[in-house]
């Protein structure tokens, strides 16, 4: 459940799995000028198919662009190098090293079995109850000794057991490699041009590296709305941070070990620059840019951590990938850019439809496609105008109210009030961009649940019909706060209590930000009336989408370290510190999974 339509989050102008959209657009079926027989479904749908240009599978449409980077495969991939690399970044995926304190793994926040997400409302990220627990019911502990938690600034800040420091729900890697603007729901990694089909290889990535995090100023805030001084970038040169031509997946790699509630908790805190024994020798510190009051800069971090891999262990892995042994930042997040490559899942029924098979969906799913695909002005739901071509998405950042939960971004509408999340805004700064988040995909979004930003939503159904009336669904959510249901239900489902202390209010912010700009005549999400029988068709169209594969433990199993693969044997999974993803129950998530013991 975790990740890819619940990072609906969407909006300034217009989104929406489904609702209505924009304003307009859509496609429109063939006339004839004389009365045409009545259309069958199927009929109906050929058309609007053809209309928006579909191919019916991501891998077609985008990787086969002029120009576009290879699409590796996780089995049978020919290519030498990019087989090494996508070795290498399975391992790097799933080892603990990639965490300060080796407690945690990407894999953590985004396992196969999970939808390549984890199933949670808002990750846990470090201090765990467990490194190998995995998915609802994994929580935070206590810290520290004595009566009270230590204090862990941002994050630690009320000592509840549990509370989960990470502000957002971790986006599905489902079809990563078809991104081509950013990957996250803000944008914090984005590509300078964006253009389809390229994956940003033909432009430069644009990242706040090394710059101060957000601090309240009524003047700056209020008036410019300035967050990240971005021309302050150009003091670092590019070659300093990103290699030419690189992925703008790959841009992200090593940003989470520096983030204290993904990877690094207590790691690079004050007064420990340059001295940490265990990953010398440590790049030189400029002093007063890092965060969490330490004096790394984010560059010093990505190298430091880089370095744990020039090891024996490691050597062979980086050799066959690039070469030679050596370990930089960009090779390891190249490399992890490359595995999660794979992960393309586009084997659907849907697939299946619009290649010929009639017989693939179902009468449901056919009704729904066709009000997914349909202009509003001719009965349908305009879905597609946003959710656009065959990976889903434009791509683009739109204001949808999902209501807020947890700890947020430390965006500070007043200095009484910092702990909001500004969407697109906490990125650029920009006031009209608060509230907007990233269209997410829609490819297995059956399996990437909770849905919304937040994941606040449980079910497909539910953030559903937040796009269909996001003032009712606003309301509803406001009264489950106040007589206490939401969090007994978040709870009950995930584990962890979750924060909802300005949850109404930030919430009340983005959904006057969308009536705003419905007001003001701006392309945006509208409201659309829809009977319980067309919100469950348009459910199951979305359920057509799904790779059966996705559902598969045996299937995923590809996507894990296992005795098999070519490299394994020149170290153990000790010695690579791979972690054991299991259940709360205990049990490995993917039995055949080489780990720990």
């Amino acid at each position: 459940m975790n990740s890819s339509f619940g990072k609906l989050a969407i909006s300034v102008a217009v989104t929406g799995l489904l609702a209505g959209c924009l304003g307009g657009g859509g496609s429109s079926s063939t006339s004839d000028s004389s009365p045409p027989a009545e259309q069958t479904i199927d009929q109906k749908l050929s058309a609007l198919i053809k209309a928006a240009n579909l191919k019916g599978d991501a891998i077609e449409s985008l990787g086969g662009l002029p120009g576009a980077p290879k699409i590796p495969a996780i089995a049978g991939e020919t290519d030498p190098i990019l087989k090494a690399r996508v070795e290498l970044g399975k391992l790097l995926f799933f080892t603990k090293d990639m965490s300060f304190d080796r407690e945690v793994a990407c894999v953590t926040c985004h396992h196969p079995t999970l939808g390549f997400g984890d199933n949670m409302a808002i990750p846990i990220g470090v201090d765990g109850n467990s490194p190998d627990h995995f998915g609802p019911g994994r929580v935070r502990v206590k810290v520290g000794t004595g009566a009270a938690p230590e204090q862990i600034p941002p994050f630690t800040t009320n000592g509840i057991a549990g509370n989960p420091a990470m502000p957002r729900n971790s986006p599905t890697l489902f079809g990563l490699g078809f991104w081509d603007k950013s990957i996250t729901w803000d944008g914090t990694v984005t590509s300078e041009k964006g253009t389809a089909g390229l994956a940003g290889t033909d432009s430069r990535i644009v990242a706040p590296i090394d710059l101060p995090p957000v601090n309240f100023d009524p003047v700056l805030v209020n008036s410019v709305g300035v967050r990240f001084d971005l021309a302050a970038m150009a003091s670092i040169p590019y070659s300093a941070k990103f290699d030419g031509s690189m992925l703008v997946s790959a841009g992200h790699g090593l940003f989470p070990a520096s983030v204290p509630p993904a990877m690094r908790g207590k790691g690079f805190r004050a007064g420990t620059c340059g001295s940490n024994a265990s990953d010398n020798p440590a790049p030189a510190c400029t002093s007063g840019t890092g965060a969490a009051g330490g004096n790394y800069t984010d560059l010093d971090i990505r190298k430091i951590m880089a370095n744990r891999f020039n090891s024996p262990d490691w050597a062979p892995y980086f050799t066959a990938a690039f070469g030679d042994a050596t370990a930089t930042a960009n090779r390891v997040s190249l490399a992890i850019a490359t595995y999660e490559r794979t992960m393309t899942f586009t084997q659907s029924p849907w697939r299946s439809y619009v290649k010929g098979n009639t017989a693939a969906l179902t009468d449901s799913q056919k009704r729904g496609a066709q009000l997914f695909l349909e202009s509003t002005a001719k009965g349908g739901a305009e879905c597609a105008s946003c959710h656009k071509g065959d990976f889903f998405t434009d791509e683009a950042n739109y204001v949808l109210a999902v209501p807020q939960i947890g700890r947020g971004k430390a965006d500070a509408n007043s200095p009484t009030d910092n702990n909001d999340d500004w969407g697109r805004a906490h990125v650029t700064g920009i006031d009209t961009d608060k509230y907007a988040y990233r269209v997410p995909t829609l490819l297995n979004v059956e399996m990437t649940g909770p849905y919304g930003h937040s994941g606040v939503f449980e079910t497909m159904e539910s953030v559903t019909r937040h796009h269909l009336n996001a003032k009712q669904s606003v309301e509803a959510f406001k009264a489950s706060v106040d007589n206490g249901t939401l969090a007994t239900q978040l709870q009950t489902l995930y584990g962890p209590p979750i924060d909802l202390t300005r949850a109404k209010e930030h919430t009340g912010f983005a959904l006057a930000r969308l009536e705003s700009q419905r007001a003001a005549g701006l392309e945006t999400i509208q409201d659309i009336a829809l009977t319980d029988s067309q919100v469950s068709d348009l459910v199951e169209f979305m359920k057509a989408l799904t790779d059966p594969c996705a559902k598969d433990k045996n299937c995923l199993a590809k996507w894990v370290p296992q005795t098999t693969d070519t490299l394994l044997g020149k170290a153990t999974a000790t010695s690579l510190n791979l972690v054991c993803p299991k259940d709360k129950d205990g049990v490995k998530l993917i039995s055949s999974q080489l780990c720990q013991p």
